[in-house]
């Protein structure tokens, strides 16, 4: 080995080591390449929506903002209430028996269980039937959707951080949502389908969402730009329910900017020139 390798060797040990994310990484993001509207995509024209994503680190409250586009919303569905489990035995510890209402009338076609001893049964009765849960709301989709969240990630810069919280706010709107309902999930090793009812309004206020253009807080540094809160209103015909069974499956909600959908009922109906 030269006198100048081992020279370059000394200083080289003298430096700090970079971690992994410093040699690869950026502190920080690199800014958004400007692209005129014209030369976006017909679908990116159509359906793209920008959120701004921020990690803070539960630690040092150190944050990045990082911005991210879709041609969807994916919602996920709350969890499953919990229900009380029917009992395996009856009050004289013994299987019970599953049974039908035959007799006309209210409770005819439901189920029961009870006592399966032939002789002096006890008085365990229950109905087997659970009341119809209520429907649930798109809105209550979309509000949990932009719902902060922890989530377990290192941070960059204390050794302390194992968490961060991820908050999103909306930067702009597509002409067209579309939203996803994911109805597919993994319970136990096992990929079920969701079968609950929702509610889907006929129109979408946007302003009640969180917006990168308005602050929470007077010392938001993201409220920099206004984004425009522009009317939805669902489209029924342009709906689809993606069919197959796996997780490919879910229902696609459409919903247009309402000025457009009048824009258009006007340009249908007026008289065409000859």
């Amino acid at each position: 080995m030269t006198r100048l390798a081992i020279m370059q060797a000394l200083v080289n040990a003298a430096k700090p080591k970079q971690t992994l994310l410093s040699y690869f990484g950026r502190s920080q993001p690199p800014p958004p390449r400007p692209v005129a509207p014209g030369n976006l995509l017909p679908t990116a024209a159509c359906f793209q929506t920008t959120l701004q994503q921020t990690l803070t680190c539960t630690s040092c409250s150190y944050s990045r903002p990082i911005s991210e586009t879709f041609r969807e919303l994916s919602l996920d569905f709350p969890p499953l209430s919990v229900r009380t489990p029917r009992p395996l035995v009856c009050s004289c510890r013994k299987p019970p028996v599953l049974l039908t209402v035959k007799k006309e009338g209210a409770n005819h076609g439901r189920q029961f269980v009870k006592c399966g001893q032939p002789v002096n049964p006890c008085k365990f009765f229950e109905w087997q039937d659970c009341p119809p849960l209520a429907p649930l709301a798109l809105t209550q989709l979309l509000t949990e959707h932009f719902k902060p969240r922890k989530v377990d990630i290192t941070c960059e810069k204390c050794p302390h951080g194992k968490q961060a919280t991820m908050t999103c706010h909306i930067q702009s709107l597509p002409p067209v949502l579309v939203l996803h309902l994911k109805r597919f999930e993994v319970q136990h090793a096992t990929l079920t389908k969701r079968v609950d009812a929702v509610d889907t309004p006929v129109t979408l206020d946007p302003s009640t969402w969180p917006l990168a253009g308005i602050a929470s807080k007077p010392t938001d540094r993201l409220a920099t730009t206004h984004v425009p809160t522009p009317l939805y209103q669902l489209k029924v015909d342009a709906t689809q329910v993606l069919q197959g069974h796996g997780a490919k499956s879910g229902y696609l909600l459409v919903y247009v900017q309402r000025d457009l959908v009048l824009r258009r009922s006007v340009q249908a109906s007026a008289p065409h020139a000859e």
